[in-house]
């Protein structure tokens, strides 16, 4: 398989993820649409390389936090009020709200969620 390479002057975002149950992987993503998820060691070598990459390169496009924290990241964001201002719809809230939380499509064991919309109430039982 030939090397990849990615553009750090393209990354748009950085999050903290799991893998294999454990905080030890960064997913980091790109201005076209591409993602690459890292595996480390440990959370003192991926909070290591997330503190070297935010400190050491030149990024831009990035608009991630410092913190690789959800729910810092999450106070941080603002996303609430941007959902409620209708400046972002459902969809944008909740991905948004999946990524956060560590969910991602490079992990199966991680894969976002969507809630159910139901639009039938009144019927005993439900064919979905």
């Amino acid at each position: 398989r030939p090397n990849r390479r990615w553009k750090l002057n393209q990354m748009t975002d950085v999050h903290g993820r799991r893998y294999m149950m454990k905080a030890q992987g960064l997913e980091l993503f790109f201005s076209d649409m591409q993602g690459l998820f890292l595996k480390f060691n440990g959370v003192k070598d991926r909070d290591s390389f997330h503190s070297k990459l935010r400190s050491n390169c030149k990024v831009p496009l990035l608009r991630s936090f410092k913190s690789l924290n959800p729910r810092t990241v999450f106070k941080k964001s603002m996303l609430t009020d941007l959902w409620l201002k209708r400046r972002i719809s459902n969809f944008q809230y909740i991905m948004a709200l999946n990524l956060m939380a560590g969910r991602t499509f490079n992990d199966i064991c991680q894969y976002p969620v969507f809630p159910w919309i139901l639009n039938d109430y009144k019927s005993e039982t439900l064919d979905l």
